[in-house]
């Protein structure tokens, strides 16, 4: 039997890994990818040896990605050298006072009754909300395919309001655990790794602190894009393959699949899905 063909568009993380993924299912797949070199938002730029990050700086929510990797068939330890960084931040506030986030939870607790009393218990509080939206919210929204705006409204969603707090404003929830704003902006703040400002992003967002302390952020040796080289070792192995230098000018839909993409520089790709 003939092997199936697919197209995949982007060679950014996302689109190496869901290429490796048919790949390794036997079918035969092509990446097309504008710029000259994969990655995506996740790249680097190099200079006489140095090389720096221009995407991405830290590994964040670190059980995601050992669960794709091994579901690549390989270890994300196997794969990277991830040191886990702790503190993970020190924060300098406008009146002079500090406070460093750390996995060490007596010397956190000690800056924390500083601030003030009785809020590392709730901290700790704080931080149960955030397991419960950190697992539904992988559960529930994450692993789930939502093929229609339709899908978000089923009966099956509806408790989620309640238990993902997604109409309630990640700041003002924080009233609930906090009463000094400065312990308020040291547990919302990183909702701006999504773009967001925590006086307007929803408080499901709790589940980033929460991650951030339960299970660690880390930095991968050799900076974010070895992220990006170890999942295009696997891809290769694994017989994809890349065309560069490839923007998409229109993606050929034929009755109600795609089959194809017309490329700018006038090529044209075929296959059995894109």
């Amino acid at each position: 039997m003939e092997t199936k063909s697919v197209i995949t568009i982007g060679a950014g993380i996302g689109g190496i890994v869901s290429a490796t993924h048919l790949a390794q299912h036997g079918l035969k797949v092509t990446v097309v990818e504008k710029n000259s070199r994969p990655g995506g938002r996740c790249d680097r730029i190099s200079r006489a040896g140095h090389h720096f990050d221009t995407g991405p700086t830290l590994l964040v929510m670190p059980l995601l990605y050992e669960a794709e990797f091994a579901a690549l068939g390989t270890s994300m330890h196997e794969m990277l050298d991830v040191q886990r960084v702790d503190p993970t931040y020190h924060l300098v506030f406008d009146d002079g006072s500090q406070l460093s986030l750390t996995s060490d939870m007596k010397s956190l607790q000690e800056q924390l009754e500083t601030f003030e009393l009785g809020s590392f218990q709730n901290l700790l509080r704080y931080m149960e909300e955030g397991h419960r939206h950190y697992h539904l919210g992988i559960e529930k929204l994450v692993n789930r395919d939502f093929r229609k705006a339709s899908d978000f409204f089923r009966l099956e969603n509806i408790p989620l309001l309640h238990q993902l707090k997604p109409l309630v404003k990640h700041y003002g929830n924080m009233s609930a655990y906090f009463d000094d704003p400065r312990l308020k902006a040291a547990f919302t703040f990183q909702d701006v790794y999504m773009g967001l400002s925590p006086f307007e992003s929803p408080a499901t967002f709790s589940m980033m602190p929460y991650t951030e302390l339960a299970h660690g952020v880390y930095y991968p040796r050799g900076g974010m894009y070895s992220i990006v080289e170890a999942l295009m070792k696997l891809a290769l192995d694994a017989g994809v393959e890349f065309i560069f230098n490839a923007a998409v000018e229109k993606i050929d839909v034929n009755a109600t699949h795609a089959r194809g993409v017309n490329l700018k520089n006038g090529q044209r790709l075929e296959g059995d899905a894109v």
